[in-house]
């Protein structure tokens, strides 16, 4: 394959920064990526996997190293390095720099510019992983965990390079031609190529920069103009802003379909009936109510299955599995104008809280459930400091309230005051009785970000549209 050099050389300076992150982020499928922050930037650890754009749109062109009569290995290939894009793939056919292309909501493609503030932050052997190179291994000082995924030769129809060379695209157009940046055994350079338009390279990327209300002037307040609202069942629950977003401050607590007004509370809870809608008493105990709500598995809190969504359910093996097919917001057991948050929606939320100093302990991005946790209700068993168990007089500080419901399977529950778990509306690509669902567990000062068997009884908080 023809290459041209560009006129434009990287330049490295070595300048050590502490290794930081950014929490993670999860792309449409549910493929969870780690981060790394260096400098300014937020990068991701790992290459893109996703074979859908953030909107649940196929991608066109996303494969998988498949060599010949060597590295075959997809599975491994697909873990390890990702998959390469051609560029029009890469950035959905945008020609401005930081276009979001095949990065999950927030992210985007990086320009040539923004990796050439990588490259001034940390020399290539700071850069590159620790293995999967033929030679010149890298130390991975910067956490940036560069690997070799090769490409896809748009020439000859062949994947090429694995192990060898790293090959990433930028957002960047320069005379026409998009730019890709190079990294081989022994160099690395920024080159672009007449054919690329039908070779496809790895790409990694950078997280927006924010532009969210600062953290000191409405989070933790009643949302404006909607301080509380009401259920189809006239339950009143309070709200609370948290940067953008408009959140309810109390787990749901209705008893009954807001589609079909039948009712999916079970108690006593029955261990072997585990199909259709369900909710369930925390704890087995209906005095729990006010405090905690009700526990509802995932049918229930979309309220799916219904004939006027058009969704049936022909499953009685016990699992929910089926995967079902709803556009847009899915209001659920929320009351009408809100929704069940989509997975990416409650990425927005904890990328957002992860941004704001004063709701990072110990100034750690991650260690953000403590600023989400409610104050009550924890088994106070951790001794680390930023444990959402420890002190719980100091959680709190975006008013969120998580409360640790605990959860419902199979006729048991989860300690009481030992875990959060909320639903979300999004399932899981690759298996169909799973959904996505975020938690806050004793003893941890992340949010675990999950997928789990829809029968669970989960908690669930609602957003308004």
């Amino acid at each position: 394959m023809k290459k041209l050099l560009l006129p434009v050389m990287l330049f490295f300076s070595v300048t050590l920064f502490a290794q930081q992150n950014c929490g993670t982020v999860t792309d449409y499928e549910g493929n969870t990526y780690g981060t790394v922050k260096i400098g300014q930037q937020c990068w991701m650890t790992e290459n893109m996997r996703a074979a859908y754009y953030a909107d649940g749109v196929a991608i066109p062109m996303a494969i998988i190293y498949n060599g010949v009569n060597a590295n075959t290995d997809t599975v491994f290939n697909l873990a390890t390095y990702g998959r390469l894009y051609n560029w029009s793939a890469a950035t959905r056919g945008a020609t401005t720099e930081a276009s979001q292309g095949v990065c999950p909501d927030g992210w985007h493609v990086p320009s040539m510019q923004e990796y050439q503030t990588l490259a001034n932050a940390y020399s290539v052997t700071s850069l590159r992983s620790m293995n999967y190179w033929l030679r010149n291994l890298g130390n991975n000082d910067s956490g940036f965990d560069m690997r070799p995924g090769g490409l896809f030769n748009g020439e000859n129809g062949r994947c090429e390079n694995l192990g060898g060379e790293a090959y990433f695209f930028t957002s960047t157009v320069q005379s026409g031609t998009p730019v890709h940046l190079k990294a081989s055994c022994d160099c690395w350079d920024l080159m672009y190529t007449p054919s690329i338009s039908a070779s496809a390279f790895s790409v990694r990327c950078v997280k927006d920069e924010e532009s969210e209300t600062p953290a000191t002037s409405v989070d933790g307040q009643p949302c404006p103009g909607t301080p509380t609202v009401t259920d189809h069942e006239g339950n009143v629950y309070n709200t609370v802003q948290i940067g953008n977003q408009c959140w309810t401050k109390e787990n749901m607590r209705c008893t009954t379909s807001p589609s079909t007004g039948t009712t999916i509370l079970e108690y006593p809870a029955n261990s072997s009936s585990y199909t259709g809608k369900k909710a369930y008493y925390v704890d087995g105990n209906a005095n729990n109510t006010a405090t905690y709500g009700l526990l509802y598995n995932w049918c229930a809190a979309v309220d799916t299955f219904n004939v006027q969504y058009g969704e049936t359910s022909t499953n009685t093996t016990g699992s929910n599995a089926p995967s079902v097919t709803f556009a847009g917001n899915r209001r659920g057991v929320c009351p009408q104008g809100w929704h069940v948050p989509s997975d990416a929606e409650w990425t927005q939320l904890t990328n957002y809280v992860s941004s704001q100093d004063i709701y990072c302990c110990n100034n750690n991005s991650v260690n953000i459930s403590k600023a989400l946790a409610g104050t009550t209700g924890w088994n106070s068993n951790s001794t680390a400091i930023c444990a959402v168990d420890n002190t719980p007089a100091d959680n709190n500080a975006t008013g969120f309230s998580a409360l640790p419901a605990s959860e419902y399977w199979r006729g048991d529950y989860s300690t009481l005051g030992d875990i959060a778990g909320f639903w979300a509306a999004t399932q899981d690509s690759n298996a169909s009785d799973f959904a996505h669902f975020r938690y806050l567990l004793s003893g941890r000062a992340d949010v675990g970000n999950s997928t789990d068997v829809k029968p669970t009884g989960c908690s669930v908080r609602c957003l308004k549209d």
